[in-house]
């Protein structure tokens, strides 16, 4: 089933691409790059990360019938459409609260303008957004994952977030020595292993880098935020449970690196 969810997913998203940039060879090799990339394996062999490719489902669905909104001149049954299939990805887990940051994304994308009708449409998306993410807190934290045996200062997690974003970044071109399990990493004489501490500058010069470019500068800053969006809520920002890191997490935001 989840190997059928799966291959669904990859269909889904070449006509999410095709449909985004009117280039059906992009749009192949995104879907292919998705569909073998080692990485994903840890979101499609075990069968409790169901919720994972389950959501991805609807939530490429609800991206797709956006573009087509976007692309129909505002065709309002294709937002009623995207507004349900919101709701269902919701239903699947709390981790696509994210699509409507990703909507306005796609906005920018499609250079449409900035006004009180892109912004009004887009409140019942937020709404349920934040319904859905309160009652994670509420039914997590009551079934006791809301917590973590570790403690790292504020300090200590912006380097946390910056070695998370760098690993999930060399996997996605070397996806090499991946591991069921990434713990945290142990902090001696209250200091973390040196290789984090570089992490926020390396991340800070990429950023740099793709603000400097000139060529292709809307379809990296697409590309790069649909990562951060889709990671942001994984990057384990609160320190969650007793890993740091997971293969699957990247399943959906690596669409924006590919």
């Amino acid at each position: 089933t989840n190997l059928l969810l799966h291959l669904l997913n990859i269909t889904l998203l070449f006509f999410v691409v095709r449909l985004l940039t009117q280039r059906i060879e992009i749009a192949a090799i995104v879907a292919l790059l998705f569909a073998v990339h080692p990485l994903n394996t840890g979101a499609i062999a075990p069968v409790s990360t169901r919720g994972t490719i389950l959501y991805s489902f609807f939530f490429l669905a609800a991206f797709l019938f956006y573009i087509r909104y976007l692309k129909s001149n505002f065709g309002l049954r294709y937002l009623v459409l995207t507004l349900v299939l919101f709701l269902m990805a919701l239903l699947s887990k709390s981790a696509a609260a994210v699509l409507p940051l990703v909507l306005l994304l796609t906005d920018y994308y499609c250079k449409r303008r900035f006004d009180a009708r892109a912004i009004t449409e887009k409140i019942p998306f937020f709404v349920l957004s934040l319904i859905f993410v309160i009652l994670t807190f509420v039914f997590r934290g009551d079934a006791g994952y809301i917590r973590s045996q570790y403690f790292f200062s504020v300090f200590d997690r912006v380097f946390l977030v910056g070695y998370s974003i760098l690993f999930y970044m060399f996997k996605v071109l070397i996806p090499v020595k991946l591991s069921a399990y990434y713990p945290y990493p142990v902090k001696i004489d209250g200091l973390l292993p040196l290789w984090f501490y570089p992490t926020p500058l390396v991340v800070a010069i990429f950023i740099f880098l793709i603000y400097k470019l000139q060529n292709y500068r809307r379809e990296l800053i697409f590309g790069t935020l649909f990562f951060l969006i889709n990671i942001i809520l994984v990057l384990k920002i609160v320190p969650i449970g007793g890993e740091m890191l997971s293969d699957r997490y990247a399943y959906l935001p690596y669409i924006g690196f590919f």
